[in-house]
């Protein structure tokens, strides 16, 4: 809120919402308190234009398992609250009177349950809409290909490679005057270009650009990155968006990206104080080839912090090993592999799915866990052990998909706009209009408004 210039020194009625995409019948901005109501009538609005869409699909079903999970959700959370007050030696709660406090008066066990079924029918006919939807437009290549046009920019990829140096400051003494440490930044400056460009006149393939960021890189980025490796410093099916977030400006992005680039070129740069160098491997194309897929693993990571590196290094690997073994025995496997992956995996980022990464696309994984996702040979069900700097990785490869990624893209980006439109439309008409005098709305609405001001504005 406060990035959209929410003041928390004031009560919601008393601002005004500084966004352009809602105003009230007279023309005039909304406060923060319309503003929020509106938006929280439209989101359940929009939820019963869905679950109305499904209940009259014949040819939608309902996933079983989506229903049970709803239900385990719900026992789960009461099983919460008896733990809870078991622990601290009290009689636990009831469930109604824990709804009421959490969402206000006129919440009850059977209408908190309601919610709970429509929440489930809603994602997961969302879902299935967009899946739909993007299927249609999957099988348009001429739509396809005249929206490529557009977002050609955004798509096309370069294979390139970069390096960069940065004035190295660390001998500064913390003491020193503003003149000397000026002058020794200054100094730093210099010496780095004259690095930068001394490396720069020597580059003549990508062989003796490896070559010559090894020699060149300092201490402390050799520290964190092996520059004797090839993958180090090369970016593959690098798309702006990767560009930019290599650290790369605006020109040296439409320099990379420049339909007169050919393989060979290079050109150096300074940026934000640092001094980078760009090779281009293959210049801007379009990946018509690489298939994106999905892949589950198991992370067993390295300790950065080991005192004996290698000892860990051994250890992890027979923990791998060990846990690759037990899955490889169990008669369901990816049953196994999920169990596993719920105590084992030390992948933050994908332990509360399974391990699983979608739509996995070339330049998306460092190089070990891509070459073996990308095997031509790979089939659902195959199995590994992966080595990375990281870790091991064990993997379980699940599907390859059947169009380039750029097609998904943009599927899905035509798929979005169409059932927003739909969405707003469906809002926008008597069909399902909300009547101003709402009973129930009329209920709610202050019961909760006084909880989130007692929740958020209790020490203001």
């Amino acid at each position: 809120l406060a990035y959209v210039g929410y003041d928390y020194s004031k009560l919601p009625e008393d601002q005004e919402y500084p966004g352009t995409d809602y105003t009230l019948e007279d023309g005039s901005a909304p406060t923060w308190k319309q503003y929020i109501e509106y938006t929280a009538l439209k989101r359940m609005q929009q939820m019963e234009i869905i679950v109305d869409l499904a209940e009259k699909d014949t040819e939608f079903e309902l996933d079983p398992a989506a229903v049970e999970e709803a239900k385990t959700q719900i026992s789960d959370l009461k099983a919460q609250l008896k733990e809870s007050a078991a622990a601290q030696g009290g009689t636990p709660i009831a469930f109604s009177k824990y709804l009421r406090l959490q969402y206000g008066d006129g919440m009850n066990t059977a209408l908190f349950e309601k919610i709970v079924e429509k929440q489930t029918l809603f994602a997961e006919y969302t879902e299935y809409l967009g899946k739909t939807k993007s299927d249609k437009y999957l099988a348009d290549t001429a739509v396809l290909e005249e929206n490529y046009a557009e977002q050609k920019t955004a798509i096309d990829c370069v294979d390139y490679r970069i390096f960069a140096l940065s004035p190295d400051t660390s001998a500064i003494a913390e003491d020193a005057s503003e003149e000397e440490k000026t002058a020794a930044t200054n100094q730093a400056t210099e010496d780095a270009k004259k690095k930068i460009d001394a490396m720069f006149g020597k580059i003549t393939d990508e062989a003796s650009f490896i070559t010559l960021a090894n020699e060149n890189a300092t201490e402390a980025q050799k520290e964190s990155m092996d520059f004797s490796k090839s993958e180090t410093t090369l970016r593959t099916f690098a798309q702006n968006a990767d560009a930019s977030n290599d650290g790369l400006n605006q020109e040296a992005i439409d320099w990379l990206y420049s339909a007169d680039r050919k393989a060979g070129d290079k050109k150096s740069f300074e940026i934000s104080g640092a001094y980078y160098i760009l090779y281009v491997v293959k210049p801007v194309y379009r990946d018509d080839t690489t298939l994106p897929v999905d892949v589950r693993h198991i992370l067993v990571q390295f300790d950065t912090e080991a005192t004996d590196a290698a000892a860990d290094k051994d250890a992890k690997k027979a923990e791998a090993e060990a846990l690759f073994t037990s899955i490889n025995e169990a008669d369901d496997k990816l049953a196994k592999f999920l169990e596993l992956c719920e105590t084992e995996n030390d992948d933050t980022g994908s332990v509360e799915n399974g391990g699983l990464y979608e739509y996995v696309t070339k330049g998306d994984m460092v190089k070990p866990f891509e070459d073996w996702s990308f095997d031509p040979a790979r089939k659902e069900g195959d199995m590994g052990i992966v080595e990375t700097d990281y870790g091991y990785h064990i993997m379980y490869f699940v599907q390859t998909h059947e169009y380039p990624m750029w097609k998904y893209t943009i599927a899905d980006e035509l798929a979005n706009d169409e059932v927003t439109k739909m969405l707003d439309e469906a809002v926008a008409s008597d069909a399902y209009a909300v009547a101003k005098d709402n009973a129930v709305i009329a209920k709610l609405n202050p019961s909760i408004y006084d909880s989130i001001i007692s929740s958020y504005y209790a020490t203001v």
